[in-house]
């Protein structure tokens, strides 16, 4: 076999997830409000004039958006922190108003909002205190494994075929299969690990394997992915 060839297969990673179904990043941290509010905001700069844009470009702050304090993006609650500067005067109450009805469009609850100076980058700056993320949506789960272990689980474990590097399975036929699995056959089922040479040294591992314990909890996890789908009406999963 090419090692080359061989190396790919063992060492590339595969997502198992629901077909069709929209995968969306959780906001769950200030950065995660501050990138959704600058995505929604394109349309508002969109609409300024060629005047306004060179405006902008020539005064505006590095962020337009940002969470306060040198480590206040990781955080969940805060101060989100509007520069003003290169938003031209005429257009800046029209900014205001659409920050915050983007912000109260997301179930994002905040305190009252305060204008005042930024000590970074100077000029005006509107502070919204952030008091509660939105709950967290109906996302549909996701499971990323090793490739070689996604074949194993998939075709040595659950009697799938392979379509080409990759699986796409019924739902309901994944949840019967694993639902009928006898998991105490998953030690016997186990995978060792996979090494290049003769050693199993940290220079020489090439895919990580699975013990019985840990094709239980991938099973699992797997389970709820084919029980979402078929809750919110999805028919297959993907695993590529």
């Amino acid at each position: 076999m090419n090692f080359y060839k061989f190396y790919q297969i063992i060492s590339e990673s595969m997502d198992v997830r629901v077909k069709d179904a929209e995968y969306k990043n959780p906001m769950a941290t200030l950065d995660d409000l501050s990138w959704d509010l600058m995505t929604k905001l394109r349309g508002f700069f969109s609409s300024f004039t060629q005047e306004q844009k060179e405006y902008m470009n020539k005064n505006r702050t590095p962020e337009i958006v940002a969470g306060d304090g040198l480590d206040g993006y990781r955080k969940n609650q805060g101060i989100i922190n509007v520069y003003l500067r290169g938003i031209p005067e005429e257009l800046r109450s029209k900014f205001k108003e659409a920050i915050l009805y983007f912000l109260k469009d997301s179930d994002i609850e905040t305190g009252e909002p305060y204008q005042d100076k930024s000590n970074v980058y100077g000029g005006e700056t509107i502070r919204i205190p952030v008091k509660k993320m939105p709950k967290p949506k109906n996302n549909p789960p996701e499971l990323n494994m090793a490739n070689g272990n996604a074949h194993h689980i998939f075709h040595n474990v659950l009697g799938f075929e392979d379509v080409g590097n990759g699986f796409v399975i019924s739902a309901r036929d994944l949840l019967m299969k694993i639902d009928t699995y006898n998991h105490d056959l998953a030690d016997f089922d186990a995978r060792l690990d996979k090494c290049s040479g003769g050693s199993c040294g940290k220079a020489n591992l090439i895919s990580v394997g699975l013990s019985g314990d840990q094709i239980r909890q991938r099973l699992e996890i797997i389970r709820n992915i084919a029980k979402w789908a078929i809750d919110n009406d999805y028919d297959t999963i993907q695993v590529f």
